[in-house]
């Protein structure tokens, strides 16, 4: 609206000021007519001609602006009724989308509350189930809470059991093992008072020769005096007549020495069978005869120190006795080993 008003004015001062152009000319001519000499014939057909051209482009300037103006009056009527059906169509656009968002409004007012009511419902429904679940949560707790108590109390108990089972059978093992050392012990005792009885009875197996030397001499209460001690392997050997015993038959022997004029030819004899023995026999050289000490002379011990060291003298019964247990258990040690 305002650029076709200053069109206007625009078009109406150029037709304003062209007019008031002419209006001078026409003036300064006719007073140069009137004061001056008349112009040459040329001077005024140029001026006419020059006169003729600014009309002519003037005229062809107006009809253009005249053009241009109704072009743009055309266009602006056009933008107008352009903008009236635009704006109409916009109205009606605008009102159709109203009824479509009031229609969908309660349309999804309805769906809305439908919803909503659903919702609330299963809010409600999920809400009871939440309190019936949380109350099975808590009465599951409880039971669980009662029975983990229930098993620190037999925890407790069996670990209380097992103290006193720890202690019953460390006492069972004390009790076992002091048992264990009695049966031991007492099988010492056993072997000690079996190794007696085999000692014993080795002992009393021993193989004994009596040498006598000569006929007159009485040696039978002490020989007795053996036997009734469980020596009852005791043989005689009358080294004045007899050949001498086999080897395996003398284990311990006694020499009943007399002093004879033939003592150290007898005594020879005695001594060539030890020496021929494969082991050590004890000899006893016992002096004592009907209640007389015989002194064994020196020569005789001389043969002894030097033919046969393991040898004792004995002049008396006690003294006998004394060296005949003491050679008899050394003896007995030797057999059972």
């Amino acid at each position: 609206m305002w650029r076709i008003d200053y069109l206007s004015i625009t078009i109406v001062f150029f037709i304003s000021l062209v007019g008031a152009f002419n209006t001078t000319a026409q003036t300064q001519s006719q007073q140069q007519t009137q004061t001056s000499t008349p112009l040459e014939p040329q001077i005024l057909q140029a001026i006419e001609s020059e006169t003729s051209k600014i009309q002519k482009e003037f005229s062809l300037e107006f009809s253009k602006l005249d053009t241009k103006v109704n072009t743009e009056c055309n266009k602006e009527f056009i933008w107008k009724e352009h903008s009236t059906q635009h704006f109409n169509a916009i109205k009606h656009t605008f009102d159709e989308t109203n009824k479509s968002i009031t229609t969908l409004t309660k349309w999804g007012l309805g769906i809305l509350s439908a919803v909503l009511g659903g919702f609330a419902t299963f809010i409600g429904k999920q809400y009871k189930d939440f309190k019936q679940i949380q109350e099975d949560f808590r009465q599951s707790n409880e039971d669980v809470r009662n029975k983990i108590e229930g098993l620190n109390r037999q925890a407790q108990e069996l670990q209380e059991t097992r103290k006193q089972t720890k202690a019953l059978q460390k006492e069972s093992e004390d009790e076992l093992h002091e048992i264990i050392k009695l049966k031991e012990d007492m099988k010492k005792k056993d072997d000690e008072i079996y190794g007696i009885l085999d000692f014993r009875k080795a002992i009393k197996n021993t193989k004994i020769i009596w040498a006598v030397e000569t006929e007159n001499v009485d040696d039978s209460e002490i020989i007795g005096e053996l036997q009734n001690n469980g020596f009852k392997s005791i043989h005689e050997w009358k080294v004045y007549h007899k050949p001498p015993p086999q080897k395996d038959e003398c284990d311990f022997m006694v020499y009943s020495y007399n002093n004879s004029t033939n003592s150290s030819e007898r005594l020879q004899r005695v001594l060539t069978f030890l020496q021929s023995t494969e082991k050590k026999v004890p000899l006893i050289v016992y002096t004592y005869n009907n209640g007389d000490k015989s002194k064994l002379p020196d020569e005789h011990v001389n043969m002894l120190n030097k033919k046969y060291k393991y040898y004792a003298l004995s002049n008396t019964p006690g003294n006998f006795r004394s060296l005949f247990n003491g050679l008899i258990i050394g003896q007995g040690v030797s057999i059972v080993v």
